[in-house]
């Protein structure tokens, strides 16, 4: 993966790097890190199943990830994508989003980037989903009547066509997958 931002490098996680990897991910997630996740991945070893460590003048500074789901094979997924906190604020987020999507847009196999995430008044990460992404919708098909997750999805058209197809409440399993990464 390259980067229009000369100081950003993607280095893509294997074997040798996992550790770094996952350490991110645990400071940037630490109530849902996910192991096995990285290691399907490089076992795996396609590229619309990858995962970045984002490293800044050689500096690791976040992740970002890819996958895709059966379900849908318009449609490649945001995975694990984050900054590590010291290093918010500077831009690097917006980069490494765009950065993405050029990924999975030269893959040429898919007509759209989704991402799943959580709301909560005041989460930076969705400002920005705001102002990139070309869709947001409410995902309520696995709230139940005690709980609701207020999550969100977002949907990136990636041919930039004139319409962009909602993901319209399709089931993901989200619950079930967050669940067991504890």
């Amino acid at each position: 993966m390259k980067s229009k931002n000369p100081n950003l490098k993607y280095v893509k996680v294997d074997k040798n790097n996992i550790d770094i990897a996952f350490n991110i991910q645990k400071e940037i997630w630490p109530s849902s890190p996910d192991y096995e996740n990285f290691l399907r991945k490089i076992n795996l070893n396609k590229q619309e199943e990858s995962s970045f460590i984002v490293f800044y003048d050689n500096i690791p500074i976040g992740i970002t990830s890819t996958y895709v789901e059966s379900i849908d094979d318009e449609t490649i997924w945001l995975d694990w994508y984050g900054v590590l906190k010291k290093y918010r604020g500077k831009g690097f987020g917006k980069d490494i989003l765009e950065d993405t999507i050029n990924y999975c847009t030269n893959l040429n196999n898919y007509n759209y980037l989704r991402l799943d995430t959580t709301f909560w008044k005041g989460r930076p990460a969705i400002n920005l989903y705001d102002i990139i992404m070309d869709l947001k919708e409410e995902y309520t098909v696995e709230d139940t009547e005690t709980k609701k997750y207020n999550t969100i999805i977002y949907t990136y058209n990636l041919k930039k066509t004139n319409y962009t197809k909602p993901w319209n409440n399709k089931f993901l399993g989200l619950n079930e997958y967050y669940e067991n990464c504890k």
